[in-house]
């Protein structure tokens, strides 16, 4: 449930702390085992990216996707 609803809790703190707060987080949920969770993730990735600067995007985000390519 938060990983579909991780941008609501972003607006609802501010996305310049959810830049650093929730950042980590998200990852985790691109990694997590239950296939749900990780597609819930995905579905919020683009608007999630829109509150990262790049370099966060290159090293923390697309890292994760690419486990996701064997999914």
């Amino acid at each position: 449930m938060v990983a579909d609803r991780i941008m609501e809790l972003a607006n609802g703190i501010g996305t310049d702390v959810a830049k650093d707060s929730l950042t980590p987080y998200y990852c985790a949920f691109l990694k997590d085992a239950e296939s749900e969770v990780r597609t819930a993730a995905v579905g919020k990735l683009s608007e999630f990216c829109k509150i990262l600067d790049s370099q966060t995007i290159i090293s923390k985000i697309i890292p994760s996707l690419k486990d996701l390519q064997k999914d």
